[in-house]
C-alpha cells in the first residue's frame, strides 16, 4: 500500500492534539472507515481496546497515515459524517461543505435549518420563536465564514483590528463542582454547600468549538477556587502571546452571587477585580485592545417572575423545561479624570472592554443539565450563525432577546425568565470576521 502523501500527513500531525480532545464517538468514525476499506476489522479491535477516547484517539491518527493516499479524504468523509465536521474543518476548511453533500438527514444528527444556507450569503436573522429547542443545541457546527465585501471591513479605523491568526487566547474557568454558598448549622458553625453543575461540560464544548472556529486559541481550567482564579488571570496576563494578540476573552462558568464568581472553596472572585486586573492600566500588552469577559453565573437566587404581557402566557408553562438549575453575576464603577493639556498619549484605564453576564443583578439564570445554559448556548447559536456578517453589539443584543424566550419554573412552580445583559466601553466596532 502507498504511503499518504507529506502535505496530508503533516496535516494529520500538526493537528494531532487537538484532534485527540476533539474528535467524539471514535467508534463510529471507525466503522465508516470500516466501510470504505480504509480500516480493517483487525485494526479496529486495536482501537476498540483501548480504554479512553482520547486514546482511542490516538491510535485511529496512528493507523490513518500508514493506510494509502486516499486515507485522509476517507478520514475527512468519516468525520464529517459522525457529527465530527468541526474536526474535518481544522484540517481541511471547506470539507463540510464538500463531504455533507451526500449526507443524509440522520447523518447530520441535530443540524439547524439555518445551517443548511450556504456560507458567505447574508442570511435574514430570525430567532427560534422558543428558547431552548432541543434543535437548536447541535452536537457539532460550523461557523458560517464571512463574504468578500464583509472582509473589506478589515482595513477600516472603524473596527478594531482583527486580523492576526491566532486572534488571541481564550481562557475559560469551569467550576463543574462549585460551592453555591455557605449555611449556617444549628452549632453555629458554617458549612459549605456543593453543588454540581451539571450540563456545563456541553457549554464548555460548545465555546471551544466556537472560538477556535474563530480563530483563538483556547485553554480551560477546571474546578478552581478563588486564589487559583486569581493566580491563573496574573500568570495569563504575562504570556508573551498577548503583545502579538488583536484581542482577549475571559470566560467564567460557575455558580454566582450579587458581587461575583464563586470558586469551588465558597469564595467569591469580584466582578470589579476582574475588570480592573485587565483593565488598559493593569493589562499593558492588550492596552487599546479588545478585552471580553462572559460570566454564566448566577447573579444571586431571586427568580425573575416577569412582567405580564399577555394572558395567554400561563400556556408556555408546557414547554418550560423543569430540568433547569440556576447562576449569574455583575457590578460596574466608574472613573472620570480629566486633564486638558497633557502631551503624553494616554488610554482610559477601563476603555476598551465588554463584559456579558447570563442574568440581570440579583437574578438567578437558567442551565439545562443535558444541553447547557440559555446564555451559553445562545451566544453560541448566534455567533455561528451571525458572526459572519455582524458585530459584537448586535450579536449580544440577539443573544438577550434569544435568552428572553426560554421559560423555566421557580420553587413554587410558577413561570420564571430571565434576560442576559451586557455593558461596553468598546470605542470601534468588534467584528470577529470568521
Amino acid at each position: 500500500m502507498y504511503e499518504m502523501n507529506v502535505e496530508d500527513r503533516g496535516k494529520l500531525t500538526s493537528n494531532r492534539t487537538f484532534l485527540v480532545k476533539n474528535i467524539t464517538k471514535t467508534m463510529n468514525v471507525v466503522d465508516k472507515l470500516m466501510e470504505d476499506g480504509t480500516i480493517t476489522d483487525d485494526l479496529k479491535q486495536d482501537i476498540e481496546a483501548k480504554l479512553t477516547d482520547n486514546d482511542k484517539n490516538r491510535k485511529l491518527l496512528d493507523i490513518i497515515p500508514r493506510r494509502g493516499p486516499k486515507a485522509f479524504k476517507a478520514f475527512l468523509n468519516a468525520l464529517v459524517k459522525t457529527d465530527n465536521a468541526f474536526s474535518a474543518e481544522q484540517l481541511s476548511p471547506g470539507a463540510g461543505a464538500i463531504y455533507k453533500v451526500s449526507m443524509t438527514s440522520s447523518e447530520k444528527g441535530m443540524v439547524s435549518p439555518e445551517e443548511e444556507k450556504p456560507q458567505n450569503q447574508h442570511s435574514e436573522i430570525i430567532l427560534p420563536k422558543k428558547w431552548p429547542t432541543e434543535q437548536d443545541f447541535v452536537k457539532d457546527f460550523i461557523v458560517k465564514t464571512c463574504s468578500h465585501s464583509e472582509k473589506g471591513k478589515l482595513q477600516s479605523d472603524n473596527y478594531y483590528k482583527m486580523r492576526s491568526k491566532p486572534r488571541g487566547r481564550v481562557l475559560m474557568f469551569n467550576n463543574f463542582v462549585a460551592v453555591a454558598h455557605k449555611v449556617e448549622e444549628e452549632d453555629g458553625l458554617w458549612k459549605e454547600k456543593l453543588q454540581m453543575r451539571d450540563g456545563t461540560e456541553k457549554d464548555e464544548q460548545s465555546l471551544r468549538r466556537l472560538f477556535e472556529q474563530l480563530h483563538f486559541d483556547v485553554e480551560v481550567k477546571k474546578d478552581r477556587k478563588v486564589e487559583q482564579m486569581r493566580s491563573d488571570i496574573a500568570e495569563e496576563k504575562a504570556h508573551r502571546f498577548h503583545k502579538d494578540a488583536d484581542c482577549f476573552i475571559l470566560v467564567f462558568l460557575s455558580h454566582g452571587s450579587t458581587e461575583g464568581i464563586y470558586g469551588t472553596d465558597g469564595n467569591v472572585l469580584t466582578t470589579d477585580e476582574v475588570k480592573s486586573s485587565l483593565n488598559n492600566k493593569n493589562f499593558g500588552s492588550m492596552t487599546n485592545k479588545p478585552k471580553l469577559i462572559f460570566i454564566q453565573a448566577c447573579c444571586a437566587d431571586t427568580y425573575d417572575k416577569g412582567a405580564n404581557v399577555a394572558d395567554n402566557m400561563a400556556k408556555d408553562m408546557s414547554d418550560a423545561r423543569k430540568s433547569m438549575s440556576a447562576l449569574n453575576l455583575n457590578d460596574p464603577k466608574l472613573e472620570n479624570v480629566d486633564e486638558a493639556d497633557s502631551k503624553v498619549e494616554k488610554s482610559p484605564s477601563d476603555a476598551d472592554m465588554f463584559i456579558a453576564n447570563a442574568t440581570t443583578q440579583d437574578n438567578v439564570s437558567f442551565r439545562n443539565t443535558k444541553f447547557g445554559s440559555w446564555f451559553i448556548q445562545a451566544l453560541v447559536y448566534i455567533f455561528r450563525n451571525y458572526a459572519c456578517q455582524t458585530d459584537l453589539l448586535d450579536m449580544l443584543t440577539l443573544v438577550n432577546k434569544l435568552v428572553s424566550e426560554g421559560r423555566a419554573s421557580d420553587r413554587d412552580r410558577n413561570i420564571a425568565v430571565a434576560v442576559s445583559v451586557f455593558e461596553s466601553t468598546l470605542r470601534h466596532k468588534l467584528h470577529f470576521f470568521p
